[in-house]
């Protein structure tokens, strides 16, 4: 444990310890504020769709395999750390400790950016030919650099107010950054109109870069903010070292797990084309396929996970500072309310969104054939967000190395299922849908028995999978009929009143099999250990 410093700070003027009624406040602003920017980002997946086509999305999705590992090779272990060191110490009113921790987080961004920017620099065509395999991403890749450096100064700052309970900042800043990123990304094509695929991805990343600037500066000018007045850390080596070693332990097994899952993961994106084109599809075909799954079908599932990423940025700090005070029953109860929660939001609404599928994407995207994907999908993105709510539980009570590896499996099986089974003639997407469906299946089952284990948590199936599951099956019956029925009447119409009618089922459903509250069924009892 680190000393305690001489200087004290002002704790209470500077954070505010995440108790369960101030989780709750935090988790209803950042959905909040979710919703708004997933709604924002509809608008713009929308209008770059409808810019770019199917074949210029998927050209525009092949960035993002590079991007990812950059940033799990420079970032994505500090956020975590930053995040969960910000929650135990805020919680201990040691925001000296708080405050030379976040610096020492940039130091070492900065340390991991600058090989990875000059590797960048000098390979850069060959990651666009070789790795990515489309010779017309080599300034998109350049571009990577600004943006990866803005965000990782943006994600330090972002995640020390999470840590720290000042939810209202990073809400902010999130709808500020998706206001920008729309206005400068659908403009810059809206303005100079480009004719190739490689101008307008550069453009797209372009924007982007823009947006993180904005992001960067606003989180910034609040961080220095919040500090005014938290005195510095004393200058006890030792207590720096220990501050350097614990950063280190955090950051070090969830990086490299980052590294692997996302190596594993652009290998899958890069592969899917090209396995898709073995499949007997033509090369324009397998590459609107991939973006019509990647940037349409996959958006519509995943839109229910903007109401929970709030919960689950919040629960890391919450359960490191229930562990640093030694609340062990109040971290199991936090963990079983997570579950509850989020199997109780995420079920519903897929189950909701399948049957409207189609519609939805030709009300959206002007596309026809999309809502095929959803049925399929539906499962793997339920069991998607289930892995990545218990990741975080793990995160926070110190098991991230465990995460680390189930995650890296998990990757790895997708891998492996997508490569052998979607490039069988007549498979082809359904090889790419069951990867993610049985990556998905065993990185939850993994997770599950890892939370069961190391926290101490009695499984409760029938209120966190099951009841949800009954109700989400008749929800979806229902907004099927409902929608059949009014199918003569205007879209936008039809889809309100049955995703209404749907919901309503959902509850009464919930509340007939003796649901009373998602918070109440996530009480749990603490299992010996």
């Amino acid at each position: 444990m680190l000393k305690q410093t001489a200087a004290k700070a002002q704790p209470v003027q500077h954070a505010q310890k995440v108790t369960a009624p101030s989780l709750r406040r935090g988790a209803l602003i950042l959905a909040g504020s979710n919703v708004a920017g997933q709604i924002l980002l509809f608008i713009y997946r929308i209008g770059l769709s409808r810019m770019l086509g199917p074949e210029g999305m998927g050209l525009f999705g092949l960035i993002f395999p590079y991007y990812s590992i950059i940033y799990s090779i420079t970032i994505s272990g500090l956020c975590v750390a930053v995040s969960r060191t910000s929650g135990e110490y805020a919680a201990l009113d040691k925001m000296p400790v708080v405050r030379h921790f976040v610096s020492t987080a940039r130091r070492f961004f900065l340390i991991a950016f600058a090989p990875v920017a000059v590797f960048t620099v000098i390979f850069f065509r060959s990651i666009a030919a070789d790795f990515l395999g489309d010779q017309r991403m080599t300034a998109a890749v350049l571009l990577t650099l600004p943006l990866i450096f803005l965000t990782g100064i943006e994600n330090i700052h972002k995640n020390f107010f999470y840590g720290t309970n000042r939810v209202e900042i990073p809400a902010l800043s999130e709808i500020l950054e998706q206001i920008v990123r729309m206005a400068a990304v659908l403009g810059l094509l809206a303005f100079l109109k480009p004719q190739d695929g490689r101008t307008a991805v550069s453009l797209i990343v372009t924007g982007m870069v823009i947006c993180e600037i904005v992001s960067a500066a606003f989180l910034s000018f609040c961080y220095i903010r919040r500090i005014r007045g938290v005195d510095r850390l004393d200058h006890d080596q030792r207590q720096r070292g220990q501050i350097r070693r614990k950063l280190f332990h955090i950051a070090v097994p969830i990086s490299m797990s980052a590294i692997l899952a996302n190596i594993l993961g652009s290998f899958n994106t890069v592969i899917i084309p090209k396995r898709l084109i073995a499949s007997g599809m033509l090369p324009s075909d397998a590459l609107a396929a991939f973006g019509t799954l990647n940037s349409m079908a996959m958006s519509l599932l995943t839109f229910p996970g903007a109401l929970m990423s709030g919960l689950y940025l919040l629960i890391v700090p919450s359960l490191s500072g229930s562990m640093a005070r030694g609340d062990l029953g109040g971290m199991r109860s936090r963990a079983g309310k997570t579950i509850s929660v989020t199997m109780g939001v995420i079920i519903p609404a897929v189950c909701v969104i399948v049957p409207l599928g189609e519609q939805l994407c030709q009300m959206l995207y002007s596309r026809s054939g999309i809502g095929g994907y959803l049925p399929p999908l539906a499962a793997g993105v339920v069991l998607g967000s289930l892995q990545g709510i218990l990741a975080s539980l793990l995160n926070g009570i110190g098991k991230q190395k465990v995460a680390a590896a189930t995650g890296a499996f998990s990757g790895l099986v997708q891998l492996a299922v997508t490569y052998f089974l979607a490039a069988r003639p007549g498979v082809g997407m359904g090889g790419v849908i069951a990867g993610i469906a049985f990556s998905n299946i065993v990185g939850a089952a993994l997770n599950l028995w890892a939370v069961r284990v190391y926290a101490g948590l009695d499984l409760r199936w029938w209120p966190w999978f099951v009841r949800p599951l009954i109700s989400g099956v008749a929800a979806a019956l229902w907004t099927n009929i409902v929608f059949r029925i009014l199918g003569h009447m205007e879209p936008i119409t039809a889809v309100t009143l049955a995703a209404a009618c749907g919901a309503a089922v959902y509850l009464l459903i919930w509340r007939l099999t003796g649901g009373r509250g998602l918070l109440s069924d996530g009480k749990t009892q603490a299992k010996s250990v």
